[in-house]
């Protein structure tokens, strides 16, 4: 590195761009120059700069002397250092000469910065000094400016109160007159809302008026809707109806055995119906419906219900023509076979009829045949009414016996009457089929009672002797209390009703009176075991003919709900079911007091009288289901044609009288007839106790109808 370049270094550096000046703080001036100069990096002293480039040109000459010269001088400056040997060139000399020049430039530049921190501690120490001139000044004045703002503030406040209290009279000057102004508009105010609230009264009388009009109109138009959505439901309906009829048509499989005329005719009016419908729907949407358009479309959708109903005669008599059909292309002997079990079944028939005629409810061998009056036509048969007559009678004439003990009018009476209850409900409610010897018990208990024997129920001794009519007191009570306990229990547990009709059948065998008691009861409590529809008289109450029929009547004249009473029925019927059939426990079916046969006349009474609905498809499927298989066993062959009989003719007309709604009875019973010709055997009822019961033995298996 040359002299100049170090020079030109030392300038560049920020301590080379300070000004040193020793008279710096002797004039304001010198002190403002020299804080403008603090920025800048202050130049040089002259005797410093000459003697750092005297020095730099003394090194400089040394280095560009002449080999001979260099060598000469060096070896007297410089004892320890020898000259080159031989074969040693300039180029090495040079080399440690420029060694030598960086070192001398060290030792300047050592020197140059020794100097500069000593100019600059010096410079520093005078910097203070004035750093302290200067803050006494700025306190000086800082006094001075305090005391200038002080006395002006004082003139301000001054200068403020006056001018306060310019504004307050001139505040009181404008509130004098705003406050007249504020009375004048108040006054003025007042006049204004004294005519806004008779406005407002106005207004709100008319707002109330239009209110009014608006419900009245939103009223109307509301019930307008309504029956508007009224009719379109009802023609959607009937375009149902009639979109089902016209796929029954079209999905029909006999269509060459539908009746052409018929079938024109029932779908034009359908059509015509539906065309009416329409149009009404069409008058209502534009001039607004009334409950005239909602009558008209009712009566259009009940043509086509009927229509529909219609068709769907048509289509099942064009099954049942089809189906006739091709059984006589199927058997072309069928006809004369048919003739023969024809014949056959009025034979049975006529011979049935015969045996009603001679049957008898007391120890009379013959009895009158009574005429039916006109009203009973058709809801009972002749035999049947007659037989119910009689036993009627019979429970009355028992009734007026027992009257002393049933309506008692002594504390003794009452007494004997409440024991001789209780030792018949006490067997009878602890009927159950858990084994022989249990239902021996309570039939022994019964017998022992009526036999006029003394019985104990809760350690108290009871005899029914100690009444004259004490005997006819407890079997009509035990009638009716076994058609009770039917109609509770076995309604809702089907099978119980084979315990309660084991000891039914043991007391009836032994007291044939019990079984006139039980059957007028049966009658009484369920007419359709008789079987009778009893009609109901022009004069007579809604209640009481419900009574009459069967149904729970309340004091307050509340009819029991038909399901329920459907319930019940069944539970009767399926009692007197399991009677005919059911063993005594000492002795077969031949010793029976009340046998199959007449479970035989009771189903051919049945079937010659018209159906009613939901009654007849409920008792006659459960009487089926229970008295089916002891019927089967019994007649074979006849009781599979009356099944045939009632599934072909008697089963449609069933059909035809039960409502859409209610065809779930009816669904059963066809199932209960299929199953039986499909699969050719009937099954013994659930429950059911055979002879065998009473040696604890298996239940029999199925009745097959093929093995007859």
């Amino acid at each position: 590195m040359t002299t100049p370049s170090v020079l030109q270094s030392l300038k560049t550096s920020n301590k080379g761009r300070l000004l040193y000046d020793n008279l710096w703080n002797t004039s304001a001036e010198s002190t403002m120059r020299t804080l403008q100069q603090c920025t800048s990096s202050p130049p040089l002293r002259t005797t410093l700069a000459l003697r750092m480039q005297q020095r730099s040109m003394d090194i400089t000459e040394r280095i560009v002397q002449p080999e001979s010269t260099i060598s000469r001088n060096t070896s007297q400056s410089m004892k320890s250092t020898s000259a080159p040997q031989g074969g040693e060139s300039l180029s090495a000399w040079v080399d440690v000469g420029m060694s030598r020049l960086s070192y001398c430039e060290g030792v300047v530049l050592k020197e140059c910065l020794a100097q500069e921190r000593r100019d600059e501690e010096t410079l520093q120490k005078r910097v203070i000094r004035r750093q302290q001139y200067l803050n006494g000044e700025y306190k000086h004045i800082q006094e001075w400016a305090e005391n200038r703002l002080i006395d002006a503030v004082a003139k301000m406040e001054e200068k403020e109160e006056e001018r306060c209290a310019n504004v307050t009279r001139i505040v009181d000057q404008d509130a004098i007159s705003n406050q007249q102004q504020r009375t004048k508009s108040e006054e003025t105010m007042q006049r204004r809302w004294q005519e806004i609230d008779e406005i407002m009264k106005v207004g709100e009388a008319k707002r109330q008026q239009i209110t009014e009009e608006e419900r009245i109109r939103a009223e109307e138009l509301r019930k307008r809707l309504e029956r508007l959505e009224k009719i379109k439901s009802i023609q959607v309906t009937i375009c149902d109806v009639e979109t089902q009829s016209k796929c029954l048509l079209a999905q029909c499989r006999y269509k060459s055995y539908l009746s052409h005329d018929t079938t024109l005719g029932e779908i034009k009016e359908l059509e015509q119906n539906v065309e009416k419908s329409g149009d009404l729907l069409n008058v209502s949407e534009k001039e607004g419906p009334t409950d005239m358009n909602i009558e008209e479309m009712v009566r259009l959708e009940s043509c086509v219900r009927h229509g529909l109903r219609r068709i769907q005669d048509l289509v099942h008599q064009a099954e049942l023509a089809f189906n006739e059909a091709e059984a006589k292309k199927k058997e072309e002997e069928a006809k004369a076979a048919s003739e023969a079990r024809y014949k056959e079944q009025q034979e049975r028939e006529k011979k049935a009829k015969e045996d009603q005629k001679k049957l008898v409810v007391s120890g009379d061998s013959t009895r009158s045949v009574c005429t039916l009056p006109d009203q009973l036509v058709n809801c009972a048969s002749p035999s049947a009414y007659a037989l119910y007559e009689q036993l009627k009678k019979k429970l009355d004439d028992v009734l007026k016996l027992c009257e002393p003990l049933a309506s008692p009018t002594t504390v003794t009476t009452k007494k004997l009457k409440l024991e001789l209850q209780k030792a018949i409900a006490h067997p009878v409610n602890a009927i159950s089929s858990q084994s022989a010897a249990h239902l021996r018990d309570k039939v022994g208990r019964l017998v022992n009672l009526l036999s006029g024997k003394t019985v104990t129920i809760a350690d108290m001794p009871i005899n029914a002797t100690q009444h004259p009519q004490g005997r006819a007191f407890c079997l009509e009570y035990l009638a009716k209390k076994l058609v009770h306990k039917a109609a509770q229990q076995v309604s809702a547990k089907h099978e119980s009703a084979f315990p309660l009709a084991a000891v039914a059948t043991a007391v009836w065998k032994l007291y044939p009176e019990l079984g006139h008691l039980l059957l007028a009861h049966f009658y009484i409590a369920c007419p359709y075991i008789i079987p009778f529809y009893m009609p109901r008289n022009r004069n007579q109450l809604e209640g009481d003919y419900m009574k009459m029929l069967g149904y729970l009547v309340d004091d307050d004249g509340k009819v029991e709900e038909e399901e329920q009473y459907l319930k019940r029925m069944s539970g009767i019927l399926r009692f007197y079911a399991a009677i005919i059939q059911s063993t005594p426990p000492g002795g077969g079916q031949s010793a029976h007091p009340h046998g199959v046969e007449h479970g035989w006349v009771w189903l051919s009474r049945l079937v010659n009288l018209s159906p009613r609905q939901d009654v007849t498809a409920t008792l006659l499927f459960d009487f089926l289901e229970v008295a089916g298989h002891a019927l089967l066993e019994a007649y074979g062959k006849q009781f599979r044609k009356l099944l045939a009989l009632i599934a072909s003719e008697y089963y449609p007309k069933i059909e035809k009288v039960t409502p859409e709604s209610k065809r779930g009875p009816l669904t059963r019973l066809r199932q209960f007839l299929e199953d039986c010709v499909k699969t050719g055997r009937i099954s013994q009822p659930q429950g059911y106790l055979s002879s065998q019961f009473w040696t604890r033995a298996a239940t029999p298996p199925l009745v097959d109808l093929t093995s007859y």
